[in-house]
């Protein structure tokens, strides 16, 4: 009975050594696996500030780009803007000046058909004639074609 007890109380005590050493193998490898979850956690964290980054800088890009392309839209339209306004004004102007000529032509052309009358009365022509050298005359228009009928009207 002692021998049982003894060969019992030797594996008793083998076990207990074995389950030391066991325990120890799993602590080590839960040490292990607690460095390495860390060390993979650590490097998750890095990429995934790494991302955040890019993103941010993707985003500023963007921003940038499109900045850009509304600055380069908002100078070509104040450029357009200017150049329309300078058309208008030259626009007015000209009409401006389009009108004074055409009403200097008509207080010339009314001058002229009065002196066109009074000279008839003063050569005796018929003042017939006179009307159709006014009519054959019209200073907005006149081209050699009338300037030569201007010529046959007079006697």
């Amino acid at each position: 009975l002692q021998k049982q007890q003894d060969q019992f109380d030797a594996e008793v005590a083998n076990a207990i050594s074995r389950a030391g050493v066991a325990t120890a193998e799993a602590r080590t490898l839960s040490l292990q696996a607690t460095s390495l979850r860390s060390g993979l956690e650590e490097q998750l964290r890095c990429k995934s500030e790494e991302v955040a980054k890019l993103q941010a800088e993707v985003e500023e890009l963007t921003t940038q780009i499109k900045d850009a392309h509304i600055k380069d839209v908002d100078d070509q339209f104040a450029q357009l803007k200017t150049m329309d306004y300078m058309l208008k004004q030259r626009y007015t102007k000209l009409k401006g000046e389009i009108e004074k000529l055409q009403s200097e032509k008509r207080i010339a052309f009314k001058a002229f058909g009065k002196l066109v009358k009074k000279l008839a009365r003063k050569l005796n022509w018929d003042i017939s004639g006179a009307v159709e050298m006014i009519k054959t005359v019209d200073m907005t228009t006149m081209t050699d074609e009338n300037v030569s009928k201007f010529y046959q009207v007079i006697p």
